[in-house]
């Protein structure tokens, strides 16, 4: 049974692999959750000529995020019918008669 957890004194036991997607999107969620917090913690301080550019990035980024979720519902939109036209195409390649299974499915 694998460990739940694991501690420092294992930091080999399970190696993170960078090349992953997860592993990438992890590293720009948590570079933009450091970029916000520093924007955040600076701003009582009163240093707005140090923290403009940085403002600005953040306001661009936060422009780009209902374009980024767009991308991501169309290539959903489109990844549906494929799958389901590749469904349909291994059932039809078949040579016996559909079931009654078969059928329920192509419905769907």
């Amino acid at each position: 049974m694998a460990p739940l957890a694991i501690h420092a004194s294992e930091p080999n036991a399970n190696p993170r692999n960078p090349t992953m997607i997860g592993a990438q999107a992890g590293d720009a969620a948590y570079w933009v959750v450091l970029l916000i917090a520093l924007f955040l913690a600076t701003q009582p301080l009163g240093l707005n000529g140090a923290t403009e550019p940085l403002g600005d990035m953040l306001q661009g980024f936060g422009q780009a995020v209902p374009r980024i979720i767009g991308a991501a519902l169309i290539l959903f939109l489109g990844y549906v019918p494929r799958s389901v036209g590749e469904a349909r195409a291994l059932l039809m390649d078949r040579t016996a008669p559909p079931t009654p299974a078969d059928l329920i499915l192509l419905a769907t």
